[in-house]
């Protein structure tokens, strides 16, 4: 495949092209000419990193249609090799100066931490496209180096990386859990607690590295279609070692990360936190499924829904109680209570959650077919 056709697929050098011929009849306009210099240029810089990807690791690249798009960034299906199939994340727009893109000696962070290994529930990462800040060239570093570095810091001395984007797993058929509860209404109980088992499976091993994700919500877990769930999107990942979970007056709060109706009281509040955010994040996650609307509360903005959590005049667990569901809600209620603590030092950990007897005899896979309980549960709510 040749580099001119590559950068086309991204759409810039078609869209120069096409604001080349109508800005030529008008060479006075010259926002059109600066805005088609800044066009050329991104083009080109695009043609340099498919040629890295290429040279340095994906022979006969292609590349295909979207696959996801969010606010910082979008995914493409690409082809590779003898047909392989992969997922190239780019961002939209990278800040030299931002933290969220960096490897240094004193940070690692953002989507960096998606190379590290951590289970079949989180989608497996294994490049990153980067630019080394010393020469100015587009690097492909793979995960085994980044878990090298991550374990052994003295590794990242002298390193100043900037992401541009990474290759990940590609699952054909795979959903997002947004449009999983969308398009099934889920409302049964054991279905939610598959999900809830899940999503403590892939918590845990990230948990288990001292990194916060930051955004967990149902746009960034896939569903695969053998039932599998897979955290994605550590685009705000941060890792915060034990030493740095005592506050200090030093060190300055952390910054206000995630997703409004996602997002923990202490996060939005309180400057400190650590991984009990990610959890109050899953209990929001499953009422979101739950309802099917992001205004569970019923106050219209973020701003409103902030206040109702600083004065705790509405909790989830509280949400949940009006839903009407199918099957032994107790367990479900027990868990979401325990997750959506407003103390975080009182909320259940991942690994905690996992020993509940109800969720560690539970298969926990969605295409799995329900109890025979969880199936006798719901009829009785049906008939009653």
């Amino acid at each position: 495949m040749s580099s001119g056709s590559r950068v086309c697929s991204f759409g810039s050098l078609s869209e120069s092209s096409s604001l080349c011929s109508s800005f030529s009849t008008n060479p006075e306009n010259w926002e059109a000419k600066e805005e088609q210099a800044r066009l050329d240029a991104e083009a080109k810089e695009e043609q340099v990193q498919l040629d890295t990807l290429e040279e340095e690791g994906y022979p006969n690249l292609q590349i295909r249609e979207p696959v996801g798009e969010g606010r910082y960034s979008i995914a493409r299906l690409i082809t590779y090799g003898k047909g392989e199939q992969r997922v190239l994340k780019l961002s939209k727009e990278t800040i030299e100066t931002s933290e969220y893109f960096k490897l240094t000696e004193k940070r690692m962070g953002g989507e960096w931490l998606a190379l590290l290994e951590y289970g079949p529930n989180v989608l497996k990462t294994y490049h990153a496209l980067a630019r080394d800040c010393a020469s100015g060239e587009y690097i492909l570093v793979d995960a085994e180096t980044v878990q090298g570095m991550f374990e052994d810091p003295e590794k990242c001395e002298g390193k100043d990386y900037t992401l541009i984007g990474t290759v990940s797993e590609y699952i054909e058929g795979a959903q997002t859990l947004e449009d999983y509860a969308t398009t099934k209404g889920i409302k049964k109980v054991e279905t939610l607690l598959k999900i809830a088992k899940q999503m403590f499976q892939a918590l845990s091993t990230v948990h288990a590295k001292e990194i916060v994700h930051r955004d967990i919500k149902s746009e960034n877990i896939l569903v695969t279609p053998d039932g599998t769930l897979k955290l994605l999107d550590f685009g705000f990942a941060l890792h915060i070692p034990t030493e740095q979970k005592t506050p200090s007056k030093k060190r300055r709060p952390l910054s206000i990360c995630g997703t409004s109706y996602t997002i923990a009281p202490e996060v939005v509040f309180g400057g400190k936190y650590h991984t009990p955010a990610d959890i109050y994040s899953i209990a929001a996650t499953l009422i979101r499924v739950i309802t099917g609307t992001l205004d569970y509360f019923g106050v219209g903005t973020s701003k409103r829904q902030y206040e109702v959590m600083q004065n705790q005049s509405q909790t989830l667990l509280g949400v949940m109680r009006n839903e009407k569901l199918d099957g032994e809600r107790d367990k479900l209620e027990n868990l979401i209570e325990g997750l959506s603590q407003y103390d975080p030092e009182q909320r259940l950990t991942a690994e905690k959650a996992l020993e509940e007897s109800y969720l560690k005899s539970l298969d926990a896979s969605l295409s799995a077919p329900l109890s025979s309980s969880s199936m006798a549960a719901s009829s009785s709510s049906a008939r009653h």
